[in-house]
């Protein structure tokens, strides 16, 4: 196979390769961080050429005392990948990697076991090849780990007495509590709303405890949706509240319904619930999470400001101003769009201001849908203001 160079200006930078494809010369084009290129190979599996930064942290190994090791993965499966590190590891090794596939979020991490290792003379570097733990069952008696490979009963996000779960119809009443105390009366949801919404897309209904108790929650939906073009008022994108006739499991982006937070609530809790909507992103494979912030505090500078203006103001400690903006912005979610008469709501004037997440890690997902589990379990947020 003929070698592939990087190109510059790609970080991190990827080569997928193809090995079934047929065509004799190279096909390249760009999506988003990731360079697909599909060439001819007499193998027939599928696997991406990387170089990605990679650290090791040793959990078992014959060799003796635990360590880190850095070093660059070069070639990634579904099943595995291979590392080259300056110092060589035992078969039968198992150990956390972490991989930096993003300058905008933190490494993800898997739980992997050395099945080979070499030396390449050329390079002057030994090769590692791992086997990806929990991806079936053959390898569960390499070293028994009943936390890694048992199922668990509640979704990723627990912190600290924190999780994310979804309801039940039993929990309307909680829901109902939290509504009241988050939105005015007259923007709040009924008990049938919400009843619809867990019926037509309960993985996208998501519920903070702390300790036991709900604090807050968010409800998405999954459409297809044109953020550049789109002026659907809430009440059209929602199917007024219900999204029965909206919700479409096939569409390529994350709605964001209804984020609602208890007056009494941690801080963590709205950032909690945005991280899995993220997650949610990641595992669906969508394009994009958007949300149609409000703008709560916009009726008190009205007079003093148009709202394009006001959408970018800021207080004397560099904070956005409005808090809800500033809450959306601080985990990544960019305002792109101002849309009138988004919602009946006087405090905002009835404006609504489209925030977008784009999924960084589309391209890779789609190549490898095992990564998509992968990602989303150990997506964070670095808390930014901008």
């Amino acid at each position: 196979m003929k070698k592939l160079e990087r190109e510059k200006g790609i970080s991190p930078e990827i080569i997928a390769v193809d090995r079934r494809g047929s065509s004799k010369k190279e096909i390249s084009h760009k999506i988003g961080f990731v360079d697909r290129r599909v060439t001819s190979d007499r193998r027939t599996s599928k696997r991406a050429i990387i170089a990605f930064p990679v650290e090791i942290e040793i959990l078992y190994s014959s060799r003796g005392p635990l360590s880190k090791i850095k070093g660059a993965a070069n070639n990634i499966g579904d099943r595995g990948l291979l590392v080259t590190l300056n110092q060589s590891l035992p078969c039968g090794t198992v150990a956390n990697i972490y991989l930096s596939l993003s300058p905008h979020s933190p490494p993800i991490k898997a739980k992997a076991v050395v099945i080979w290792t070499s030396f390449s003379p050329q390079a002057n570097k030994f090769l590692c090849g791992l086997y990806f733990l929990g991806l079936s069952n053959d390898r569960d008696s390499i070293i028994p780990d009943s936390a890694w490979t048992s199922k668990k009963s509640k979704r990723q996000g627990k912190e600290e007495g924190l999780e994310i779960i979804e309801p039940r119809f039993k929990d309307i009443k909680e829901i109902l509590r939290i509504e009241s105390e988050a939105w005015p009366r007259e923007l709040c949801a009924t008990r049938e709303m919400f009843r619809s919404r867990i019926e037509t897309f309960q993985e996208g209904f998501l519920c903070a405890m702390v300790n036991g108790e709900m604090q807050g929650f968010v409800v998405t939906e999954i459409l297809d949706y044109d953020t550049q073009k789109s002026s659907l008022s809430w009440q059209e994108a929602t199917d007024h509240g219900y999204i029965r006739k909206t919700h479409n499991p096939s569409g390529d982006t994350l709605y964001g319904v209804s984020l609602s937070v208890s007056a009494r609530a941690e801080k963590r809790v709205a950032i909690a619930l945005l991280e899995a909507t993220g997650r949610l992103v990641i595992e669906h494979g969508l394009n994009r999470g958007v949300f149609g912030s409000r703008i709560p505090r916009y009726y008190k500078y009205a007079s003093e400001m148009p709202v394009e203006e006001y959408i970018n103001a800021r207080t004397r400690t560099g904070r956005l101003l409005d808090p809800e903006l500033g809450m959306y912005q601080s985990v990544g979610l960019k305002p792109i769009r101002i849309i009138p008469n988004y919602i009946k709501d006087p405090e905002s004037l009835n404006y609504g201001i489209l925030v977008v997440w784009e999924n960084p890690f589309l391209g890779l997902t789609e190549l490898f849908p095992f990564w998509a589990q992968l990602v989303s379990s150990s997506f964070k947020v670095i808390r930014r203001y901008k």
